[in-house]
């Protein structure tokens, strides 16, 4: 007896049928799982390496046209890695920016439907950037961001320590004013300022404008 059948169960030795009928089914059976592992590597190998997984930035949820991207109004979604996607933006690009549309919930944040969010140091919290027109060009000469004023109409006071942003001059053309000075100021400061702005040109006045001196 060799070595192979001295390795086999014992039912499975001899010359008689039964063990010789045993012997046969087992090669049959060991074939068959040879044969099913081959398969599987092949199917492995066709299928090739798993495709790497990423992210990108989607919305949260659906953000209005005109609104400022807070942190909670995104989230990851996972992406195949080697499926590039024009324009995505980081997380940090993302966050303050302005949705030049509406952007749907899950859809990717790209730089092709948000803009850069405007920035004005010296706003106040809470508060609107408005125009205020004047007429001597000695002040918009004077004044420089930072400065404080008061703003009065025809009728008193419109606007009280109101920070001075930028001050611009008039162009070089006939205008009616020398200049404007850009504040910050309360919704409804602004909206009162506004108003008497175009009373003033109605009635041929303007507004006055008084500087705080510095402390």
């Amino acid at each position: 007896m060799n070595r192979v059948h001295a390795l086999l169960p014992p039912a499975w030795r001899g010359p008689g049928r039964a063990a010789a009928w045993r012997r046969a089914r087992g090669r049959r059976v060991a074939s068959a799982g040879l044969l099913l592992v081959a398969g599987l590597l092949g199917w492995g190998a066709l299928q090739g390496p798993a495709a790497a997984s990423g992210s990108i930035i989607v919305a949260a949820h659906e953000l209005p046209a005109g609104h400022v991207v807070e942190p909670g109004d995104l989230r990851e979604r996972a992406w195949p890695a080697g499926a590039g996607l024009a324009g995505a933006l980081p997380r940090s690009a993302a966050q303050g920016s302005v949705t030049t549309g509406v952007i749907a919930a899950g859809e990717p944040v790209t730089a092709s439907r948000v803009r850069t969010g405007r920035r004005w140091p010296g706003v106040r919290a809470g508060d609107v950037v408005v125009s205020v027109p004047v007429a001597d060009p000695m002040l918009t000469r004077l004044l420089r961001a930072g400065d404080r004023i008061d703003v009065l109409g025809a009728t008193g006071s419109v606007g009280a320590d109101l920070p001075v942003l930028l001050v611009t001059q008039a162009p070089t053309a006939p205008s009616t004013s020398s200049g404007e000075i850009w504040v910050s100021a309360p919704t409804s400061v602004a909206a009162r300022i506004a108003a008497e702005t175009v009373t003033s040109r109605t009635a041929d006045t303007q507004l006055t404008v008084v500087l705080h001196p510095a402390a």
